[in-house]
C-alpha cells in the first residue's frame, strides 16, 4: 500500500491523478452494475449503451477526465472546473459508486447509496443524484486524501 499525500483535490487534473492510484478492482460496483442492468431489463428500459469502450469504471473515469481540460468528447465550453464540480455533475451512477468504493468510503454509506439509486430508477442523472445525496463530494475528497489507499497492483 502506498501512502496518500495529505493534500487537497481541487482540480479535475488532481482528481485524475488520485483516481489513477486507485485499484481498478471494484466488486461492489460490479454488483451494482449487474443489479442495475437486470432492473432496467425488467422495466424495459435501457439507460446505458449495450456496448461501452471501457472494461472497468476505473478506466472510464481516467479516460473521461483525460479530456476534461479541453472540449473532449462532449464539446465542453468551460474547462476550468473544480473536482467537486466534476463529481457533482457526472451522470453515470456507476462511476460514482466506483469512486466511493475505491476510495474506501464506508460500506454502510455505499450500501445506502446504491439502494437509493436502484430504488430511484429512472434516468442515470436521477440515480447519480441519489448516490450524491448519501455520499457527497467532501466525503469523497477526504477519503481520497486520507491515510489509507487501495492501490493498483
Amino acid at each position: 500500500m502506498m501512502p496518500r499525500t495529505h493534500s487537497r483535490i481541487e482540480t479535475a487534473r488532481q482528481l485524475r491523478r488520485a483516481i489513477a492510484k486507485l485499484s481498478p478492482a471494484s466488486p461492489i460496483t460490479d454488483r451494482f452494475s449487474a443489479q442495475w442492468r437486470r432492473l432496467e431489463k425488467r422495466r424495459g428500459r435501457q439507460q446505458e449503451r449495450n456496448t461501452v469502450w471501457y472494461e472497468k469504471q476505473h478506466e472510464h473515469w481516467l479516460e473521461w477526465l483525460r479530456e476534461y481540460d479541453g472540449p473532449g468528447a462532449y464539446g465542453r465550453a468551460d474547462w476550468d472546473r473544480t473536482a467537486g464540480f466534476v463529481h457533482n455533475h457526472i451522470v453515470n451512477p456507476q462511476v460514482l459508486v466506483y469512486l466511493a468504493e475505491a476510495s474506501n468510503i464506508g460500506r454502510a454509506l455505499l450500501a445506502e447509496a446504491t439502494k437509493r439509486a436502484l430504488s430511484r430508477g429512472g434516468s442515470m442523472s436521477s440515480m447519480s443524484a441519489a448516490i450524491r445525496s448519501v455520499i457527497q463530494w467532501p466525503a469523497v475528497a477526504a477519503a481520497l486524501c486520507g491515510p489509507a489507499l487501495r492501490t493498483s497492483v
